[in-house]
Order: structure tokens, then C-alpha cells, then sequence
């Protein structure tokens, strides 16, 4: 009588293999960090944002020097960090007061589709998340206040 063994992999196998597999995904999402990828890539998005605002703003007064546009903009000394709790250089969501800039009538839709909302502020009943002002010099200042890997936040002056 023979004994035939039956051909298939033993339990130890299966756990070592099922062991060595969950290591080197461990070592896989450690070495790509996805927290550090969605933070880059919330301010990518902060730094389009920006762009498209102050693109906006400036085509506007291009088109209108003495529009009230520039009236609705507080003066600041252009810095970023410190305006987060700025109300008056804080720009508004559409149809919202938040008592800062309210320029959604003068740029939607005829220099910028809709106002951009910062990925922090999205919960924000008012605020955009972003802050606009004029410096001294006559010239625009737009930055994103809460960028995460910019200590300073993302900013334009133009």
C-alpha cells in the first residue's frame, strides 16, 4: 500500500508568506507617506487657487482702474501668517458676509468662474479661505494663509 501525499502548502507556509507580504506593504507606506502626499497635494491645489485669484483681480482692475473692487480690499503690509484672523482681508464666499472682502459680484462669472475654496475652509459657512488685500505700493497681495507645507502660506503680489 502506498501513501499518497496530497500536493497543496502547509498553514506555516500560507502565515509566512502572508507575514512577509503585510512587512513589505508596512515598508511601502511608510517610504510613500501619504500624509505628506495629501498635504503637497491640498497645496498644489492652494497655489492654482491663488493664481486664478489674483489673475482675476488683476484683469479686473485692468479692465476697471477705478472700480469699487478695490475699494471692498483692505490694506495690509503683506503678510500671510498673520491674516488668518484678519476679518477685513478674509474673502467671502459667494452670496456670504464674512466681514471681509465680498468680491464675488465684481469677479464671478465674468474674470473667474467661482471663487476658489480653500480645502480647510470647505466646512466654513462664510469664508473662503483665502485673504486679499492691497499693500501700500497700489499693488494686489492674495495668499492661502493655511498651506501646510509653506510655513509662511502661498502668496502673489502683483
Amino acid at each position: 500500500m502506498k501513501i499518497r501525499r496530497s500536493a497543496g502548502f502547509t498553514l506555516l507556509e500560507i502565515l509566512l508568506v502572508v507575514a512577509a507580504i503585510a512587512i513589505l506593504a508596512g515598508i511601502i507606506i511608510v517610504a510613500i507617506n501619504p500624509a505628506q502626499q495629501l498635504a503637497e497635494t491640498r497645496d498644489a491645489q492652494r497655489h492654482s487657487d491663488v493664481q486664478a485669484l489674483s489673475n482675476a483681480i488683476t484683469q479686473y482692475v485692468i479692465k476697471n482702474p477705478t472700480g469699487t473692487l478695490l475699494n471692498q480690499l483692505a490694506s495690509g503690509d503683506g503678510t500671510c501668517a498673520q491674516t488668518v484672523d484678519d476679518n477685513d482681508v478674509r474673502i467671502c464666499k459667494e452670496d456670504e458676509s464674512c466681514g471681509g472682502a465680498e468680491i464675488d459680484d465684481y469677479l464671478v462669472p465674468d474674470y473667474i468662474a467661482a471663487l476658489p475654496i480653500d480645502p480647510v475652509a470647505e466646512d466654513s459657512d462664510e469664508d473662503t479661505g483665502y485673504v486679499a488685500y492691497q499693500l501700500s505700493n497700489g499693488r494686489i497681495y492674495v495668499c492661502a494663509p493655511y498651506a501646510e507645507e509653506a510655513d509662511s502660506g502661498i502668496s502673489i503680489t502683483r
